[in-house]
């Protein structure tokens, strides 16, 4: 007996289409499910092999150098520059020199007229000046010493000037030598040749020896008379200070 409930089934004359319609394929048949593959098995270490291990037997194993890396915003020293041509001919191996710095040097100093000043040494003379040098300064003289030098050195060349002894007075001891050495010398050898050539020889080396000497004699006269006739300032500038050799 049936239950007046129950829906009822459609017939059973119904097409084939209409099964298929109202049970999807999916349901009716189940599609088998695929099966991860496994991953391949790592490579077997050269170490591991013994016929491959050229390590010594008791050679421990030597870590591997570290990788270091550098920071991304700092830049090798060898880099060089795509639009160096240089760098790129020599493939990064020619450097532009680099000049080292080192401390700031001050400006040069500035004069008045806002001129730079010239470099001043330690004594505070400007570089590259040559010093010049002072004229050697004597003890000065008072009016009277110079009347007296100067008279005393004339009468020594009116009287002695042949013998130059006014100007060892002076100081001049080169010119009196000289003066000194002449005269003397003269009559010295005039006399050994006059003895050497019994006599004949002095027929001319004597009066020769006589005017050579007196020669320098008038020579200290003139100045005997020249010292006399000379102011004292021009007297003591030109004998005194100035050591003047010759009138």
């Amino acid at each position: 007996m049936t239950d007046p409930k129950t829906p009822k089934s459609p017939a059973s004359d119904a097409p084939s289409w209409v099964d298929e319609v109202l049970t999807p394929k999916s349901a009716a048949e189940p599609q088998p499910q695929r099966q991860p593959q496994a991953p391949p098995p790592p490579p077997r270490p050269v170490a591991d092999d013994p016929a491959r291990d050229l390590r010594l037997p008791g050679d421990p194993p030597r870590p591997a150098p570290p990788v270091v890396e550098l920071p991304r915003g700092e830049a090798r020293a060898d880099t060089w520059e795509g639009t160096d041509w240089v760098a790129r001919a020599t493939a990064g191996s020619a450097r532009t020199p680099q000049m080292p710095t080192g401390t700031p040097v001050p400006p040069p100093p500035t004069d008045v007229w806002n001129a730079p000043a010239p470099p001043h040494s330690s004594a505070g003379r400007p570089l590259g000046s040559v010093p010049v040098p002072s004229a050697p300064v004597s003890a000065p003289f008072f009016s009277g010493d110079v009347a007296q030098k100067k008279l005393i050195a004339g009468l020594l060349g009116i009287l002695l000037g042949s013998l130059g002894i006014h100007k060892f007075y002076l100081g001049m001891n080169n010119a009196g030598l000289i003066m000194l050495g002449l005269n003397l010398g003269v009559w010295v050898v005039a006399w050994i040749l006059t003895l050497l050539t019994i006599g004949f020889g002095g027929i001319i080396l004597l009066p020769l020896a006589a005017l050579i000497s007196g020669a320098v004699g008038l020579v200290g006269l003139i100045e005997g008379i020249l010292y006399l006739t000379k102011s004292d300032a021009d007297f003591q500038r030109d004998y005194v200070i100035g050591k003047r050799q010759w009138f």
